[in-house]
C-alpha cells in the first residue's frame, strides 16, 4: 500500500477534501441527540440493523471531519468521508463516498475511533456502542424543519437530551481516554482555560440547582445567550456501566475510575464550550463541575488530588465563578423529601455534603453564595440574587 506522501495520493486526497464542498452529498441536519437509559429492545426487533465504524481527523472547533465505514447485513461496505459544522439544531454536512485504500490510509492515521450498531425504526436512528463505550445507547432523530415537534417514541423510556453537548466526536475522544492502555498522563490540553467564561451552578441535595437551570433557561435575558451544560460524563459513565470499585478493596483501581470520570467530565465540559463559541454563545452554565467531585472523598480535596493525581487549584482556573446553592431549612427539605421518593439523604446528610461542597470550592474560586437565612421560604429571593449576579459575569466578560 502506497504512503500520503507519494505526490499521487497527496494530489488525491487533497482533492477529495477539496470537493466534499463542491461535489459531495450537501444537506442540512437538524438532529435532536437522547443518552437513552430505558429501551423496550423487543420493539426494535423489526428495525434495520447495521454496523458503523467512525474515525475523526483533527478540525477547528464547531467542526468535524469524519471517516465512515458502513457494513450492512450481507457484509456489503460503504466508506465516506463528512465534513460537518454548523450551530444550534441546524449542522450542514457534506458527504461523498471515497476510495477504500485512501479510507484505509486516512482511518489508520485517526486517533479518536468509535464502532456501533446502528439500528433504524420510525425515523430514529439508535446506536449502541461497542469497545470501551459497551452499554452505551444514543437515539438520534433528524427532523424535516427546526419548527418540526417532536416527541418520544413509546418504546424510548426515560432518557436526557444532549444535543449541545454530546457528539460522535466527543464520544470517539471519551472512547480513547477509557481505553486500557491510554495510560495516565492527563492531556496539557484539557488543562488550560478557555476564553468563554464557564460558570458552574452548585449546591448540597435539594437545594434547587435543577429548578434555577430550568428558570435561567426560560429567561429571556439569560437562556439564549448561554449554553447549559448537564451532568453528561456521570450519565455515559453510568451507560457504559463502569463503576468505581471499593476503595477498601482495590485502591489502584478505585482510583482509575475517578481518573476516567475527571476526564470524561474535561471532555463533555471542553465540547460543549467549543460549541458554544460555534453557536455564539456568551458564556457556558455546568450543572457542577470537577471540584464537586472531591467533596465525596473522605479527606476532601487532598484526598481528591492523591486519588486522581490532578492539581485542584488548575482545575479551578477553567471556571470563571461558582453559584452555590445552600441547602435549604429542614422543614423545606423535608418537604421536598417527601415528593421525590428518589431524594436518600436525611437532612443531616444533605447539610453534611453541603458543607463539604462548599469547603472543596471556596479556597479556590470566586463563589456566590445564595443563603436560606431570613427569606427562607422566599425562592424568588434567592433566583434573583443567582440571576444578578450571573448577569454581572456575562457583561464583564462579553
Amino acid at each position: 500500500m502506497a504512503s500520503l506522501t507519494d505526490k499521487s495520493d497527496t494530489v488525491t486526497l487533497m482533492t477529495d477534501l477539496f470537493t466534499i464542498r463542491k461535489g459531495g452529498r450537501v444537506a442540512d441536519e437538524i438532529e435532536h441527540r437522547f443518552i437513552v437509559e430505558e429501551l423496550d429492545e423487543s420493539a426494535l426487533a423489526t428495525a434495520i440493523a447495521f454496523t458503523i465504524e467512525q474515525a475523526y481527523l483533527d478540525t477547528m472547533p464547531g467542526e468535524s471531519l469524519r471517516l465512515r465505514r458502513t457494513i450492512l447485513a450481507d457484509g456489503t461496505e460503504r466508506v465516506s468521508l463528512a465534513h460537518k459544522r454548523g450551530t444550534g439544531l441546524v449542522r450542514d454536512e457534506y458527504e461523498r463516498e471515497i476510495d477504500g485504500r485512501l479510507f484505509e490510509e486516512l482511518f489508520a492515521r485517526c486517533p479518536h475511533r468509535i464502532r456501533k450498531t446502528r439500528r433504524v425504526l420510525d425515523g430514529w436512528e439508535v446506536d449502541a456502542f461497542h469497545g470501551p463505550l459497551e452499554g452505551l445507547v444514543v437515539a438520534e432523530f433528524e427532523k424535516r424543519s427546526a419548527d418540526e415537534p417532536l416527541v418520544l417514541p413509546p418504546w424510548i423510556g426515560r432518557a436526557h437530551e444532549v444535543t449541545d453537548v454530546v457528539n460522535n466526536l466527543t464520544l470517539a475522544r471519551l472512547a480513547t481516554e477509557l481505553e486500557e492502555d491510554a495510560g495516565d498522563r492527563m492531556p496539557v490540553h484539557l488543562h488550560l482555560p478557555r476564553p468563554m467564561p464557564r460558570v458552574v451552578l452548585t449546591g448540597g441535595p435539594g437545594s434547587g440547582k435543577s429548578t434555577m437551570i430550568e428558570a435561567f433557561r426560560r429567561d429571556p435575558n439569560i437562556g439564549p445567550r448561554v449554553a447549559f451544560v448537564p451532568e453528561a460524563a456521570s450519565i455515559v459513565i453510568a451507560q457504559v456501566g463502569i463503576r468505581p470499585p471499593d476503595r477498601a478493596v482495590d485502591r489502584v483501581g478505585h482510583a482509575r475510575f475517578q481518573r476516567r470520570l475527571a476526564e470524561a467530565q474535561m471532555i463533555f465540559e471542553d465540547g460543549a464550550t467549543d460549541q458554544a463559541f460555534t453557536d455564539g454563545k456568551k458564556a457556558v452554565i455546568l450543572d457542577r463541575g470537577l471540584l464537586d467531585n472531591a467533596a465525596y472523598f473522605k479527606d476532601g480535596v487532598s484526598d481528591f488530588e492523591r486519588c486522581t493525581r490532578l492539581d485542584v487549584a488548575t482545575l479551578a482556573r477553567r471556571y470563571r465563578a461558582v453559584i452555590k446553592l445552600n441547602v435549604p431549612p429542614r422543614e423545606v427539605y423535608e418537604r421536598i423529601r417527601g415528593n421525590n421518593p428518589a431524594r436518600s439523604e436525611s437532612y443531616d446528610e444533605a447539610l453534611a455534603l453541603d458543607r463539604r461542597i462548599e469547603a472543596c470550592w471556596k479556597p479556590y474560586a470566586s463563589v456566590y453564595h445564595c443563603p436560606e437565612s431570613e427569606r427562607a421560604l422566599d425562592w424568588n429571593g434567592k433566583l434573583s440574587g443567582a440571576r444578578m449576579f450571573l448577569l454581572g459575569v456575562l457583561e464583564r466578560h462579553t
